[in-house]
């Protein structure tokens, strides 16, 4: 086989898979524009807490809310700091009593243990009761209807020698004390027994459970609380705390329990509770994206910034549950009550906006990509690889491809969240950016006319996006799409590439005409280095890590206040944040690496090396963009397609810059 009619059949298979990777594109854009509705939940234990600093009574404020039609409660399973929160229980955690600290302030006791400075309430009204320290103790008042279904619902979580109800007929009390961690057992789930589950109800809420985990129970237990939960069909159950219910061995139970139940399990992003990206990969098809600014964030956000935040959740990330908790703290002279009525509102206006509607959400619904299209766009994949190998170090080999055509074809009866896909896609990732680099330098163009630069340029990003558009294809699926499972290799794909470009680049310095992979290695091993070359190779190598490590939406290096402003500069004028390694390093330095290449009047080596290998930074993001799966697919294009358009603008600015100092410096 020629070389021409072997890169022709190549870039058939392509081809194929690209016609494939439309026709499942096209029925995931259908998925994702037909996913539109959003569910608000306001969180209640916030909500009363709000109400109880500000004197405003809490019935008054939820007939505001549903006034609003802000009609969804996310509602905490009673614990002894819920229930004292509303004023149910008084609760004592977790006291020792120094028998001679009773003497007050300054007394020998109080020198010789400093740490002693007081006697609190709650250690008084325990010796009152004759309460054992070191327990804790929730009060009652003995009318409420629901301390029998308590002191059972604890018994069972926590076994009959760890919870022990008295009751104090004289004065009106029962008291349900608890054995254990102080700290743990004041947030100790009940489930939902006292009445305000059924008052919300009552009120017209629309009201999601939040409970907690507890890992003391019995695996068959926890089948039991979440059937006894009583909620209507696929309301989302959003666990409070840092785990989930059934961590760290019962997580299987969970997901049985919420399937049979008809639920559905609200991921709650960032949150990392422990045991949540297990238990969603259970159920990929009854979950359910949530986002929540944490207490510590919502004391130094202001309404418009949590507000576009929230909006932008759902935009980019698919998040379907906004889960708002009220501002707490107050500007002098503002009206905080106003204030957070007019924040709930301007995230459900800015939703409405957006041409999403307020609702109840369901689960996202996606069948996997069938057979023939896994099979072509593999086979693409296997494609794009042997063409690297061609074009970039003219390793070509019949039986070598026919080989690696088959190995892809048998991985493709795997299922797309299998390892074998997974390392299938991350070849790709390394494979398609570098594609037009590489036949670019296998043609060997010394000079060309400023046609060819713009050639090189959108023959470049056009493997990219080829690639980009197949993997996107290939991995829409419930599970990708709502990120329980997500594209495995991210770091390695952006780091092979910039090494097989510099790779591709050390050409720029060869006499000879030959090259081969092992001589550029051979050339690299033999360069003199140079102070200079080092301080060079440290900055390039720390700006590396840099971006690396703020890849992802979990950057290691948090934004700074500036760039975040830049940000939503950009997200106000295109509506999408283009990103910023496309269009302002990636694309301006790919355009002037052609430049130099092409059509440079002088030998421009060193700076043309730097380019590239700056430049197929912003290849690889395009790339990246398209692996973002949780991300509305024409979300991800409209947003290359700004970046593309901006990094042009930046490229051809770079290429005028220099022609005025080269032009300069002929004259001189």
């Amino acid at each position: 086989m020629r070389k021409n009619t072997y890169e022709i059949f190549l870039l058939a298979l392509i081809g194929l898979g690209l016609v494939a990777s439309f026709i499942g594109l096209i029925d995931r854009w259908n998925v994702e524009s037909k996913y539109r509705t959003v569910t608000i939940a306001i969180d209640y234990f916030q909500l009363h807490r709000f109400a109880r600093y500000n004197g405003i009574d809490i019935d008054s404020l939820l007939d505001e809310l549903k006034k609003e039609d802000f009609t969804t409660i996310a509602l905490l399973e009673d614990t002894p700091e819920f229930l004292e929160e509303r004023n149910l229980a008084a609760v004592v955690k977790g006291f020792t009593v120094e028998k001679k600290v009773l003497e007050g302030p300054g007394s020998k006791e109080e020198k010789e243990k400093p740490e002693i400075r007081f006697v609190t309430e709650d250690k008084l009204e325990a010796l009152l009761y004759q309460l054992e320290p070191n327990r804790v103790h929730v009060i009652l008042n003995n009318q409420e209807s629901f301390i029998d279904k308590l002191y059972e619902s604890w018994v069972d979580k926590l076994g009959r020698e760890r919870v022990e109800l008295r009751q104090f007929t004289e004065r009106g009390l029962e008291v349900i004390s608890l054995d254990g961690d102080p700290e743990e057992l004041y947030q100790l789930g009940a489930g939902f027994v006292s009445p305000l589950l059924y008052e919300l109800r009552a009120r017209g809420f629309h009201v999601i459970p939040r409970i907690r985990n507890i890992r003391s129970i019995d695996t068959e237990r926890i089948s039991t609380i979440i059937a006894n939960l009583d909620f209507p069909y696929c309301a989302p159950l959003i666990f409070d705390g840092d785990e989930v219910l059934g961590y760290p061995s019962a997580l299987k139970t969970t997901a049985d329990a919420i399937r049979e139940s008809y639920m559905m399990f609200g991921y709650v992003e960032f949150a990392k509770q422990d045991g949540d990206k297990t238990l969603g990969g259970m159920l990929p098809d009854r979950m359910v994206r949530v986002h929540s600014i944490s207490d510590e964030e919502m004391d130094v956000y202001t309404p418009s910034k949590a507000t576009s935040r929230m909006i932008r959740a759902v935009k980019e990330r698919n998040v379907r549950v906004v889960y708002l908790k009220p501002f707490m703290l107050a500007k002098p002279g503002q009206d905080l009550l106003k204030t957070n009525m007019d924040y709930f509102k301007s995230v459900r206006d800015g939703l409405i906006a957006d041409g999403y509607k307020i609702g109840y959400v369901k689960p996202l619904q996606k069948d996997s990509p069938n057979i023939i299209t896994k099979l072509l766009i593999m086979l693409a994949f296997a494609s794009g690889l042997a063409l690297l190998l061609s074009w970039g170090w003219g390793i070509r080999s019949i039986p070598g491809v026919l080989i690696l055509l088959v190995i892809f074809a048998v991985l493709s009866i795997k299922p797309p969240e299998s390892i074998f896909i997974k390392t299938g896609g991350l070849i790709a990732g390394i494979a398609f950016p570098m594609l037009g680099l590489a036949y670019i330098f296998s043609k060997k163009v010394e000079k060309g006319t400023y046609p060819h630069v713009v050639a090189s340029f959108i023959l470049t990003l056009l493997f990219t996006i080829i690639g980009g558009l197949m993997t996107a294809a290939l991995f829409a699926t419930p599970s990708y799409m709502t990120e329980m499972d997500a594209f495995s290799g991210v770091k390695l794909s952006f780091v092979i590439p910039i090494f097989l470009a510099a790779l591709i680049g050390v050409r720029l310095f060869f006499r000879e005409e030959k090259s081969g992979f092992f001589n550029e290695l051979i050339f690299l091993g033999n360069l003199e280095i140079k102070i200079k070359h080092l301080a060079f190779l440290a900055v390039v190598a720390f700006a590396g890590l840099i971006l690396l490590m703020r890849s992802g939406n979990e950057p290691i290096f948090a934004v700074s206040d500036i760039e975040s402003s830049f940000r939503g500069v950009l997200e106000t004028i295109f509506a999408v944040r283009p990103r910023t390694k496309e269009f302002l390093i990636g694309h301006p330095l790919l355009i002037l690496a052609y430049y130099t290449l092409r059509a440079r009047p002088v030998k421009l080596s060193s700076l043309a090396f730097i380019c590239l290998v700056g430049g197929i930074i912003g290849q690889i993001s395009i790339f990246n963009t398209f692996c973002h799966f949780h991300t509305p697919i024409m979300l991800s294009v409209w947003r290359t397609i700004i970046g593309l358009i901006l990094g042009s603008i930046g490229g051809l600015i770079l290429v005028f810059c220099l022609w005025m100092i080269l032009k300069f410096a002929q004259k001189k």
